[in-house]
């Protein structure tokens, strides 16, 4: 997020936007008091300045474009079937760009090339510009400000915010040069297999498979006008929404073609989707308070359980297992707060278990077995959580990262892995 400072003055290079985003929240929730439950003032606040930001900057370009097309007067009307909306890797698109001048160089291997904290690759990251990989070390700094990243056999899809403030997605290989898939779109989230991406843009949404370097033409819909992508859910993609029309949640079928919007009000989280295809596990929230819930998310995510018990009470960040067995939450959205594993299946069983880990849960998860979570810790270093035995039995190892520089954002990639890391048996195969 760019800085709103006067010009002469500059951050401190040791204060990241992380951080900035955090104080704001904590801003936020001091003056609120005790916030509604699922609510996000200070989230709202950041996403609507990057809008107005997006809308400055799309004016000016437009306005730049208009002023072209007068001087030269050409001017081309595409028909609407060979209309391709900001991409230019479309399967059988005639206008196809070229690769772009390649932003990522392969560093010379050292002995810090892979993270090998233990005797084989723990998980894919990247850490401020940088790609850190079983296959080394890639610069990513040309791409823009990286969000979340992908792992597809040997290759990296890369979501980055531009300058403008709006997304990008790249794909990234280790022996050829990126092929920018998607540009000025207003936001992008991907599929945990890494296999489709949806988009929103001008007013629209869209989903499309991805086949090598290449998007498949794509499904699109009007999108909600408050409405914002939050991550696929099985077929389906996962809506929220903030403003003065409300909260809540809803889900788009991209095989229905057209959206209905339906959203379900009482329902304020929503972490990921069972094995069955259908279940999705979240929270809601009612007269007895937060609720932790399994829905049915091809009904409008209407409450097929709900575990109303104290220790429960989760915050809006968290991921469910490959296996479904387990939940990863925050225990609120306090950027401190404890990241507590559930067992689901003792939960709606009738025997809440709920671990408090005693770190806090940053960014994505990368579930690297069925029973354990690794995700990013505070400084230079990674969270790993083993599940042993039965219920309660639990560890949690702190993996310091070698060689990381002291600043900068950790992410962990997520996805399918290679071939090599699936067969050290460190990482589990997507479904």
């Amino acid at each position: 997020m760019p800085d709103n400072l006067s010009p002469g003055r500059r951050r401190p290079p040791d204060v990241g936007p992380d951080e900035l985003e955090y104080e704001l929240r904590e801003m936020f929730a001091r003056q609120s008091g005790h916030p509604v439950a699922g609510a996000d003032p200070a989230g709202r606040a950041l996403r609507r300045a990057r809008r107005i930001q997006r809308r400055r900057t799309v004016i000016g370009v437009a306005t730049s474009a208009l002023a072209a097309i007068a001087v030269t007067g050409l001017a081309m009307q595409l028909p609407l079937s060979q209309r391709v909306p900001n991409s230019s890797a479309f399967a059988g698109n005639p206008w196809e760009r070229g690769p772009v001048a390649s932003p990522v160089v392969e560093l010379p291997p050292t002995s810090g090339a892979t993270i090998r904290s233990t005797a084989a690759p723990l998980v894919d990251l990247v850490i401020g510009d940088s790609l850190w990989a079983d296959r080394g070390r890639f610069d990513l700094s040309g791409i823009g400000e990286v969000q979340s990243v992908r792992r597809v056999g040997e290759a990296w899809l890369v979501v980055a915010a531009d300058r403008a403030g709006g997304a990008v997605l790249w794909l990234v290989t280790a022996d050829a040069v990126p092929q920018l898939l998607l540009s000025a779109v207003d936001e992008v989230v991907l599929a945990a297999n890494g296999r489709r991406v949806a988009w929103r843009s001008d007013g629209r949404m869209y989903v499309a498979g991805i086949g090598g370097d290449r998007l498949d033409v794509p499904d699109s819909t009007e999108a909600p006008m408050d409405g914002r992508l939050v991550r696929f859910l099985g077929t389906g993609v996962l809506l929220t929404r903030d403003g003065d029309a409300g909260e809540g949640y809803d889900v788009w079928w991209p095989q229905h073609r057209s959206y209905t919007p339906a959203w379900a009000q009482s329902v304020t989280a929503v972490y990921g989707l069972l094995p069955d295809g259908r279940t999705a596990v979240g929270q809601t929230v009612s007269g007895s308070g937060r609720c932790l819930a399994l829905l049915d998310a091809q009904a409008g995510l209407s409450p097929l359980k709900q575990l109303c018990a104290p220790q429960l009470a989760t915050g809006t960040t968290g991921a469910v297992s490959p296996n479904g067995r387990w939940l990863l939450v925050a225990e609120s959205d306090r950027p401190q707060a404890s990241a507590l594993l559930v067992d689901l299946d003792a939960a709606f069983g009738g025997r809440p278990v709920a671990m408090e880990l005693g770190v806090p849960l940053i960014g994505d998860v990368a579930w690297v077995t069925g029973d354990t979570p690794v995700f990013a810790g505070r400084r230079n270093e990674l969270i790993r959580v083993s599940v042993a035995g039965g219920p309660g039995a639990h560890t949690v190892e702190r993996i310091p990262v070698a060689d990381a520089p002291t600043t900068g954002r950790m992410i962990v990639v997520g996805g399918c892995f290679s071939e090599a890391q699936r067969a050290w048996g460190t990482v589990s195969s997507c479904r």
